[in-house]
């Protein structure tokens, strides 16, 4: 049973690639994941994560706030 934990929770761990610095949740890059854009640049509608605060992306809850 620890193993198929270990394994899951590695599965997640890769696929989730960032933390957003607002909330905390786990989220994935698609940019870091090898696609050549990603959600947010359809989600900043102009605005940087200089401008909202941040240095690191946030996830897309908080990022619509």
């Amino acid at each position: 049973m620890e193993k198929t934990i270990g394994k899951v929770k590695k599965q997640v761990e890769s696929k989730h690639n960032r933390t957003c610095p607002k909330c905390g949740i786990k989220f994935t890059c698609d940019i870091e994941a090898g696609k050549s854009d990603c959600w947010c640049f359809k989600e900043l509608a102009g605005h940087t994560f200089q401008n909202l605060g941040y240095t690191t992306c946030l996830c897309k809850v908080c990022l619509k706030k």
